[in-house]
């Protein structure tokens, strides 16, 4: 049943819908997107986060239509689920009459409800982070008709939790692709012997995950040491953005007790991440995206856990490895032979022992840029949705 109570909780705007053939679904990773996409296409951003309807008599025109399709299909396994947001939602993008929508937070429930009660364009979600155990839960609503994902290991897991994922696209990482365009001498010397990706948000660590910062703790705690009898270079990957570096920037104060630590504050536009990666002998994470994007790119990456937390071990049978440490005693001596032995390899040693496993998490560029598979995926889909249309129009007449 659609309930009043929530049409009363949406905020009310009035602007006119601009067509395009393009659909951006949500601001979040959108300009990644807007980015990699070819300068001919016609886009526009569908901005879904601030929970507001757009009351123009374009879009509300068009709401009766879903309003009497969310009736009459309310045994539907899809229909059942949609509410007025989605609605709304719907009257907007017929408005706006996109042949495609496209997302780059792929998981979003709303995305994937979308994808299989809208009828009227194709949709392609685009993953944009690395997804575990957690699949198992998330399950019930991953159903998207056409994902671009990372690897086969994504593949893999999917199919093996019983996602609805229809059609797989393995392509690689998009912002890794976007990354490789800027840079034309990626190997660079390394300017830094570690480098640590700090996974640190104010609200994780605060509250919603405790293990992730214990881990974190231990690893900075372990590395700082290494360091001090080992007379190496620290840097750090920064995780949060302008908004909230000052918390970082604290935390990290109370954290580090080594001097000469090279900070680097991530800026998504110029992959500042990705670069401090390339310029480091070796990186070691808990279990972030960008660590599995750098060893596909061939980079030396050493993941740890701390704990008896199996979300933040490496899955898919690649949790033991040179790649990996697995130690809930949390003992220093076990870290150190492990980062030593990565650390010891050359280039051709490391890529002989990690490609394989790399490569099954994440694409690499060599066999085709992501970029370009994704855009060969949008003409693709904006051309099936063109036919489709013509095919409709067709039977009417």
């Amino acid at each position: 049943m659609l309930k009043l109570n929530s049409v009363l909780k949406l905020r009310l705007r009035f602007s006119r819908p601009v067509s395009a053939d393009v659909l951006i679904y949500d601001r979040v990773g959108s300009h990644f997107l807007a980015r990699a996409l070819r300068k001919d296409v016609k886009w526009e951003i569908f901005d879904v986060r601030r929970k507001q309807v757009n009351i123009h008599p374009y879009s509300m025109a068009r709401l009766p239509v879903f309003i009497y399709r969310k009736l009459r299909s309310r045994k539907s396994r899809w229909w059942k689920k949609v509410g007025w947001a989605i609605l709304f939602q719907m009257a907007e993008i017929r408005a706006i009459n996109p042949k495609l929508l496209v997302s780059f937070v792929d998981n979003s429930r709303s995305f994937n409800l979308l994808s299989r009660v809208y009828s009227t364009a194709e949709f392609l979600g685009v993953q944009n982070g690395f997804r575990g155990i957690e699949v198992a839960e998330l399950a019930p609503h991953l159903c998207l008709p056409n994902l671009l994902c990372f690897g086969e290991e994504v593949v893999d897991r999917y199919r093996k939790e019983n996602c609805n994922v229809s059609r797989f696209v393995v392509g690689g990482s998009l912002k890794n692709s976007l990354y490789m365009e800027t840079t034309t001498a990626r190997r660079q010397i390394s300017r830094y012997d570690l480098l640590w990706i700090s996974q640190f948000r104010p609200a994780r660590f605060d509250s919603t995950m405790p293990v992730l910062r214990d881990n974190s703790l231990i690893l900075l705690d372990f590395l700082q040491r290494y360091c001090e009898d080992n007379q190496r270079l620290l840097c750090i990957a920064c995780s949060c953005k302008e908004r909230n570096f000052s918390y970082e920037y604290q935390f990290l104060l109370r954290q580090l007790r080594i001097k000469n630590v090279h900070l680097v504050p991530n800026d998504d536009n110029n992959f500042s991440s990705y670069r401090a990666i390339d310029m480091s002998n070796v990186t070691v994470t808990v279990n972030s995206t960008i660590g599995f994007e750098a060893i596909s790119r061939g980079n030396k990456v050493l993941f740890c856990n701390f704990s008896d937390d199996e979300y933040f071990n490496i899955p898919s049978g690649y949790s033991d490895g040179p790649w990996a440490l697995r130690d809930s005693a949390k003992q220093y001596k076990k870290f150190e032979q492990a980062l030593r032995n990565i650390e010891n390899m050359n280039q051709k040693e490391w890529r002989s022992v990690s490609r394989k496993m790399g490569e099954y998490f994440v694409s690499p560029e060599h066999v085709s840029p992501t970029i370009r598979i994704f855009n060969e995926e949008v003409d693709h889909l904006i051309s099936k949705s063109r036919n489709r249309c013509k095919i409709s129009s067709s039977s009417a007449v």
